[in-house]
């Protein structure tokens, strides 16, 4: 047995279905303090500000993204373990 670690191993795994995602509280102050043009899709629900958006890669610790990024690396080890053969 061994233990890997692949960085960035879910984003390097496409998308292939809609995932929205809600950004509330002090995330939003940030996003808008990195970028300025996001205050336009600044939304306010229950006194809190807002901004929903949708994913183009997978989101780290997402069940979408392990089921994936699994099927991908599972794929490539299974392709290689033929290789070898």
């Amino acid at each position: 047995m061994a233990v890997v670690d692949i960085p960035g191993g879910f984003m390097q795994v496409d998308i292939d279905e809609f995932i929205r995602v809600k950004l509330d509280g002090e995330l939003v102050d940030l996003l808008v303090r990195l970028d300025p043009s996001y205050a336009a899709f600044i939304v306010h629900e229950k006194g809190r500000k807002v901004i929903c958006t949708e994913l183009e890669k997978r989101l780290y610790g997402t069940l979408q993204a392990v089921v994936s990024f699994w099927n991908k690396l599972s794929t490539f080890l299974i392709w290689l373990h033929r290789q070898s053969l």
